[in-house]
């Protein structure tokens, strides 16, 4: 991996461990989960193709995020 792929990868793991209850809103499967344990199961499922992440600006000032699971092929 390359290091920026790699800072990229970390600021989304901070971003999902930090937003986790907005996170789980849009993705159910983890709202049970340690903040920690759903960002690195959200970062394996990214990993492995199954969903899509993605960070959006919501205002100026506001990042948010976007799930989205991949069809089956």
């Amino acid at each position: 991996m390359k290091p920026t792929d790699q800072a990229a990868t970390e600021v989304l793991r901070k971003y999902l461990i930090r937003c986790h209850g907005n996170v789980a809103k849009d993705f159910p499967e983890v709202a049970e989960m340690d903040p920690i344990n759903a960002a690195d199961f959200l970062l394996h499922l990214r990993d492995t193709g199954r969903i899509q992440i993605e960070l959006y600006n919501k205002t100026p000032t506001s990042i948010g995020c976007r799930i989205t699971e991949v069809g089956s092929r």
